[in-house]
C-alpha cells in the first residue's frame, strides 16, 4: 500500500492519542470555571469519547475474528455455502454498524452549552467592564470633590481670610470687597476665586453650603460616599474578574469542537474503508471472489489493529 493510500485509509493513532490527551487536559483545567450546563456537557463528551473508542476496538476485533481464515468452497450446488456467506455478511454488517453509529453519535454531539456560554460571557464581560469604568469614574469624581473642599476649608481657615469672611463662603464680588483686608502676602483674590469656582462646580456635593461649617459637613458626607463608592468599585471588579475568568474558560473549552472533529476524522478512516471494501459483497456473488475480498478486508482490519496496539 503506497503512502498516499495509507494516509487515506489508516488512522494516525499517535495523533489521535495526542488530540485526546489535549481534550482531557482542557476539560480538567477549565471545567470547574464554567456554568453547570457546560460542565454537564463536558462530562458527556468525556464519556462519549471513551464509548466511541471502545466501540471501535470491539468492532475491529469482532470483524477480525469473524473473517480470519474464512474460505467459501462450494458444496452441493453452493446453496449451503452461500447461506454461510449471507450469515457472515450480516454479522459483519452489524460490527460495522456499531462503529458507524457511535461515530455518528460523536459527530452529532453538540457542545452548544459551551458555544452559547462563550457569547454570553463575552457580552457579560463587556457590560461589567462598562460598569467598572463608571464606578472608577464616580470614585475619582468624589475624591476630587473632597480634595477641592479640603483645599477650600484649609484656605478659608487661615486667620487673615477667616477674619475677613466671618465664616461665610464668598462670591467673586465679596472676594473683591475683602481683598484689602487680607494681610497674608501669599494669599490673593485670584487664589480665592479659583477655590470658590471649584466649589461652585460641586453643587451636588455641597447641597447648598453657605458657611465654613457647611463645608465640613459636606466633607463628612463625601467621606461616607467615597467609602460606599469603594465598596461598589471592589464589587464591580470582583464581578468583572469572575466574568473574565469564565470567558477565558469557555474560550479555551470552545477549542474542544475542532479537536473532537479532528479525532473523529482519523477514526472515520476505518469506518469508510471498511464500508468501501464491504460494499461490493453480496450473498449471491462468486464464492472465490468473496473469499478474496473478505481476506483483503480482514488483512486491512488486522493492520489497523496492529497499528492501534503499538500506541
Amino acid at each position: 500500500m503506497d503512502v498516499a493510500k495509507t494516509e487515506t485509509v489508516m488512522p494516525d493513532f499517535l495523533h489521535m492519542q495526542n488530540v485526546q490527551e489535549r481534550m482531557f487536559e482542557l476539560m480538567e483545567d477549565w471545567e470547574m470555571k464554567v456554568l453547570p450546563a457546560a460542565r454537564e456537557q463536558l462530562v458527556e463528551l468525556r464519556a462519549l469519547l471513551l464509548v466511541v473508542e471502545r466501540a471501535f476496538k470491539e468492532s475491529l476485533i469482532g470483524g477480525i475474528v469473524l473473517l480470519d481464515e474464512r474460505d467459501f468452497i462450494p458444496g452441493n450446488g453452493g446453496i449451503g455455502t452461500h447461506h454461510r456467506l449471507a450469515s457472515l455478511l450480516e454479522r459483519l454488517g452489524q460490527h460495522h454498524a456499531r462503529l458507524a453509529n457511535k461515530n455518528l453519535r460523536l459527530e452529532l454531539f453538540s457542545l452548544s452549552a459551551i458555544v452559547d456560554a462563550l457569547a454570553a460571557a463575552e457580552a457579560r464581560t463587556d457590560v461589567l467592564q462598562e460598569q467598572a469604568v463608571a464606578f472608577d469614574q464616580r470614585l475619582a469624581t468624589l475624591r476630587q470633590q473632597r480634595a477641592d473642599i479640603i483645599q477650600a476649608i484649609e484656605l478659608f481657615e487661615k486667620p487673615s481670610i477667616a477674619s475677613a469672611l466671618k465664616g461665610l463662603i464668598p462670591s467673586d464680588d465679596e472676594i473683591d470687597q475683602i481683598t484689602g483686608l487680607i494681610t497674608d502676602p501669599k494669599l490673593d483674590a485670584g487664589l480665592l476665586k479659583v477655590v470658590t469656582q471649584k466649589l461652585a462646580s460641586h453643587a451636588d456635593a455641597l447641597e447648598g453650603a453657605k458657611t465654613f461649617s457647611d463645608l465640613g459637613k459636606a466633607r463628612v458626607r463625601l467621606d461616607a460616599r467615597i467609602d460606599e463608592a469603594l465598596g461598589d468599585q471592589r464589587q464591580a471588579q470582583r464581578a468583572l474578574q469572575a466574568a473574565r475568568n469564565e470567558q477565558e474558560a469557555v474560550s479555551a473549552l470552545a477549542g474542544l469542537v475542532p479537536l473532537k472533529n479532528e479525532w473523529l476524522y482519523e477514526l472515520r478512516k476505518v469506518e469508510l474503508e471498511w464500508l468501501a471494501q464491504a460494499a461490493p459483497l453480496s450473498a449471491t456473488m462468486d464464492l472465490d471472489a468473496a473469499t478474496v475480498a473478505l481476506r483483503s478486508l480482514c488483512e486491512y482490519l488486522m493492520v489497523v489493529q496492529l497499528r492501534y496496539d503499538r500506541i
